[in-house]
This record gives structure tokens, C-alpha cells and sequence, in this order.
């Protein structure tokens, strides 16, 4: 069984085309059978825009569920084992890039089916902001410079002026709860603005934007209210380093550290965020040294 969709992309609302050509192993065409499928229409890890390569598109922070639908009409194969497949795609309102998988069964007489998938990106409905990062890690005290353009779906690179930006600063803390004799707890996010100010993007040129930062973690967003729902991108991001480890728990204490590796002799900055004032013992252990540090953290 192969696929052959007749289109890249995918517009908002246009249905995926695709070809299938069917085949039994001794090569005789596979005429007379059935196809079914279904259709998902997911969060994409890119944009479909053909000029936002490494560029992030749409809210980062927000929650999307794949949408997931069967295909309405069985097809049948003609006497060259060939169909073509009309799936329609659901209308879904998403904060970021998405992208249709679409999923086709060919059943042959047997009772067995060969399955086959392709995915094809959809555009956004309207001009979209990119946010590039033009940075590595940042260290307390850094500057955060970011790049930024308005495309719009085709990927024609668009001009605006007068565009709003605001980084904020995210931290979470957690609430606990009782509810019919358990103890549970919910996570509790405070945003508070560090800087802001407008931007002129060019359609011929990246816009920078720049600001000082701290320890922490932090928010970037950039919109167009008047250009759309699709024109507001946020990018989140961090200050310090704490690898993979994350603290989504009320017993897990955030820690990042200044840099990524140390040599023999360096000092390491290390910054604890606590829920309450403590005292934290910091050990270090490597394969020659150990050090042990005892130190009072407040709130």
C-alpha cells in the first residue's frame, strides 16, 4: 500500500486529497478493496509556514488535545488497486502549529488489513508572529535578546509596526487542599511583568528585542490583537542551568546552577528556590572531590 497525498500543506478547513495505490506481494493489483480510516488533527513540533523554520509559533503555555474522527465513506479500490481518499479535516481551535495524521486501512480478503499513515502539516488561518532565541544559556545578570518576524500562512514575510511585547516572570508555587479525607494539591502560577515595549517588524528583516534578566524562569509574548487570534506567540524560557531535572511537585525544591560543567578550581553558583525559609545542605560529589556546604536559604 502506498500513499501519495496531493499536497503538501494543508489549508484550514481544505480536506487532505490522497492517492493510494494497492498491490497483493505477487504483484497483481489489490481491486475490490475496502478502505477505512480515521483522521487526527494534532499539535505539530513546527509551523507549516514555509519561512518560520526555527522560528516558534503560537502559545507554549496552553494545553491542546488531539481531535481524532473516523472516516465517514468506506473506498473501494478500482481494478488497478487504485483510490483516491477525500478526508475531510475538523475545524479545531489550537494555540499552536498543528498537523493532520491521517490513518488508512486496505482490507483484503483474507480479513486482514495493511495500514498505512501520513501526516501533513495544516496552515494557520491567519498572519502569524515567530519568535527566534539568540541565545545559548543565560547566566544571572545576562541579557536576553530575541529575533522576530510577522509571515503571514503563504510565508510572505509581512511589515507592522506599533506590535506589543511583554516579558514577564512565571513562578509557581503550590495550594494545598482537603477534599473527603485527602490531602492533595494544585500548582498556583503568579506572572509579573519585567519589561515591555513596541515593536516594527519589516517584512525585508528580523526585529531584536533585548532585556536584562535574573535567576528564573521567564515568558516572552508578542501580539497583534487586530491581525487575529493566530498573531500572539509566547516563548518560555529559563535562567540557569538545571538540565533535564524539573521540580512539577511541592516536595521538589527548584535549583539551577550558572553554567553547565566546571573544571577543577571553579566556583559553582548555585541557586535554591524554596517555599519557606530552611537550612540546605549542598553536596558536590565527583569522582576525586567531594564538598559539603551547610547554608541558611530564606523565603
Amino acid at each position: 500500500v502506498v500513499l501519495a497525498p496531493r499536497g503538501e500543506r494543508l489549508r484550514p478547513g481544505e480536506p487532505a486529497e490522497i492517492d493510494v495505490e494497492t498491490r497483493y506481494l505477487f504483484g497483481a493489483p489489490g481491486s475490490g478493496l475496502e478502505i477505512s480510516g480515521e483522521v487526527s488533527v494534532e499539535e505539530a513540533s513546527v509551523s507549516a509556514v514555509p519561512s518560520l523554520e526555527g522560528f516558534t509559533v503560537g502559545l507554549d503555555d496552553e494545553d491542546f488535545e488531539a481531535s481524532t474522527v473516523e472516516l465517514e465513506e468506506t473506498v473501494t479500490t478500482d481494478a488497478e488497486g487504485r483510490a483516491t481518499v477525500r478526508a475531510p479535516i475538523q475545524e479545531v481551535t489550537a494555540p499552536r502549529p498543528t498537523q493532520a495524521r491521517v490513518v488508512l486501512r486496505v482490507g483484503e480478503p483474507g480479513g486482514r488489513a495493511v495500514e498505512r499513515r501520513i501526516v501533513l502539516p495544516i496552515l494557520p488561518s491567519g498572519p502569524v508572529i515567530g519568535i527566534r532565541k539568540a541565545f545559548g544559556e543565560l547566566k544571572d545578570g545576562d541579557t536576553a535578546t530575541f529575533e522576530a518576524v510577522l509571515a503571514a500562512p503563504d510565508g510572505r514575510r509581512l511589515a507592522k509596526s506599533g506590535v506589543a511585547w511583554t516579558l514577564s516572570r512565571v513562578e509557581k508555587r503550590y495550594q494545598w487542599y482537603n477534599s473527603e479525607g485527602r490531602w492533595g494539591y494544585e500548582p498556583i502560577q503568579s506572572v509579573r511583568r519585567v519589561a515591555d515595549g513596541r515593536l516594527d517588524l519589516t517584512a525585508d528583516a528580523v526585529a531584536r528585542i533585548t532585556a536584562p534578566v535574573n535567576w528564573g524562569s521567564y515568558r516572552l509574548d508578542i501580539a497583534a490583537p487586530d491581525l487575529g487570534e493566530s498573531a500572539h506567540t509566547s516563548l518560555s524560557f529559563t535562567v540557569g542551568w538545571s538540565g533535564n531535572a524539573t521540580a512539577e511537585a511541592p516536595d521538589h525544591l527548584e535549583l539551577n546552577l550558572d553554567r553547565a560543567s566546571y573544571r577543577t578550581g571553579d566556583t559553582m553558583k548555585v541557586r535554591l528556590s524554596p517555599r519557606f525559609g530552611s537550612k540546605a545542605t549542598l553536596a558536590v560529589v565527583g569522582d576525586r572531590v567531594q564538598a559539603i556546604r551547610v547554608v541558611d536559604v530564606p523565603a
